[in-house]
């Protein structure tokens, strides 16, 4: 299940919306993208990443899991670093760019809670009680 929620969500939402949005900031603030050096990687990195994340999922292997984590959070990173800067460059900021911001916001959430909950399944840090009451709560039709 963890596979195929990654493969649709990663691998095909996030994609169109990472590759749509790159071609589109610059009609949006009428200026070029900046900090573009490294643009013709980030593709195929996050591509690449995505795969060895689901692969990780769907063979449970721990060390795929944590290279296509690493390439993806990599990825993002990019990503959010180039329309930052091209948004702090713009000449123009028309309303779209603050929602176009709020959702870069949005996705390092995302990527931030993706590594916690990594590093909770390596370490075990969250307190497994919290989520057996959390479950016991359901069962007993309390939410």
């Amino acid at each position: 299940m963890l596979a195929l929620v990654h493969l649709v969500t990663l691998g095909w939402l996030t994609m169109t919306i990472m590759g749509a949005s790159l071609q589109l900031v610059p009609v949006i603030v009428v200026s070029l993208l900046r900090a573009t050096a490294f643009v013709r990687w980030q593709c195929p990195v996050f591509l690449v990443g995505v795969f060895c994340l689901i692969a990780g999922f769907w063979f449970w292997q721990a060390w795929l899991l944590i290279t296509g984590g690493s390439l993806v959070v990599l990825a993002v990173a990019h990503y959010v670093f180039i329309l930052g800067v091209t948004f702090a460059h713009a000449s123009t900021r028309p309303l779209s760019v603050r929602f176009l911001a709020a959702s870069l916001v949005y996705l390092r959430l995302v990527v931030c809670m993706g590594l916690t909950l990594a590093c909770n399944l390596a370490s075990g840090f969250l307190d497994v009680s919290l989520e057996r009451e959390a479950f016991s709560r359901r069962s007993e039709g309390a939410f």
